[in-house]
């Protein structure tokens, strides 16, 4: 079972992304009579100057008038829920499988007609269940780093830690499809996974929306440009030299829709949640974006960055973006400017 890493405090500030420096919320579902969405995504939130603004993504009231209704799947609906309640049918399953990996990375599967209440709470094995082709996402709605906001961080053996105010959990999610486009971005492939872990030693588990739902892979295809700060790793501890850390500003995050599931047992009323995090130097729903080792990419032009470099102003565009349930995100810089140092 996932537990929710901070205690979140009230906000008593109010705002999104909108005014934050160098980028606008670039989110657009490109289709959204293809499936409605969970709920609205949050329409007001918090930046770090203070004005307010709403996400792109458009609720599904906004066509109400020519979406028809969703299809229904086939097969038969199962105690397995989404976070609005809306049941996983059979036909949605394709994988029902060990959550150990093989060496070669693969997982032990189980033919799928051994799915059931009793197998899927084996305690034993633990399966998982798999759906691809959709996910739940979110639009990040706040993040901030050292760069942008330096009076909201502190340095704490040599880690700039975030002391500003935090930003409590939201239930706001929707169904993301392959096909789906944000901006630049196209959906590649998306996947949901249940596991009867989420819910083990919880009264009435399945009384709650989307409580099984423990992780989720979106790969998008595609570019994406951001500004904010980035590092370039010496070799220390477990960093091998080059390896490269970007750090959004607050108005860019909302470009690239995410995946985190939380769940707290005296928050019940919030289902499965998603909440934000503090990184080293950032804090928010989307706090760094892992980009590799900057000398894997002979035909990216880095602008001078160089080992050893901290938390640089940059320009970037990253391709092919991949998030993942716990909230990280991979991707491959495909142009650099650096804005100052």
């Amino acid at each position: 079972m996932k537990k929710a890493k901070a205690i979140i405090s009230i906000l008593t500030a109010a705002a999104l992304l909108a005014s934050l420096t160098g980028c606008s919320s670039g989110a657009e579902k490109s289709d959204p009579s293809s499936d409605s969405h969970i709920s609205s995504p949050v329409s007001d939130s918090v930046d770090n100057s203070g004005g307010s603004g709403s996400s792109d993504i458009p609720s599904s009231s906004d066509n109400s008038d020519s979406a028809p209704e969703p299809q229904k799947p086939d097969g038969e609906p199962t105690f397995l829920t989404a976070p609005d309640g809306t049941p996983i049918y059979t036909s949605q399953i394709t994988k029902y499988q060990d959550p150990g990996r093989r060496p070669d990375g693969t997982h032990e599967q189980y033919p799928l007609d051994t799915f059931s209440r009793e197998t899927f709470s084996d305690l034993a094995r633990c399966p998982e269940v798999v759906c691809e082709g959709f996910a739940y996402a979110f639009i990040p709605r706040f993040n901030v780093n050292v760069s942008e906001a330096p009076d909201k961080f502190t340095e704490s053996f040599g880690i700039q830690e975030y002391s500003g105010e935090e930003l409590p959990p939201s239930n706001e999610y929707f169904k993301i499809n392959v096909g789906d486009k944000f901006g630049g971005l196209t959906v590649k492939s998306a996947e949901s996974v249940f596991s009867y872990m989420n819910g083990f030693g919880i009264e009435n588990a399945e009384s709650i929306h989307g409580i099984y739902l423990s992780d989720a892979v979106i790969e998008y295809e595609g570019e994406v440009e951001m500004t904010g700060c980035i590092q370039v790793m010496r070799t220390e501890g477990y960093e091998t030299e080059g390896n490269l850390w970007f750090y959004p500003d607050g108005g860019c995050v909302s470009k690239i829709p995410s995946a985190r599931y939380g769940f707290d047992d005296g928050n019940r009323e919030l289902g499965v949640f998603h909440y934000a995090s503090s990184g080293f130097g950032a804090y928010g729903e989307l706090n760094q974006i892992v980009l590799g080792n900057m000398y894997d990419y002979g035909n990216v032009d880095f602008d001078g960055l160089k080992p050893g470099d901290t938390f640089v102003r940059v320009k970037i565009t990253i391709k092919d973006p991949v998030i993942s349930g716990g909230g990280s995100c991979h991707g491959e810089p495909a142009a650099v400017e650096v804005l100052d140092r």
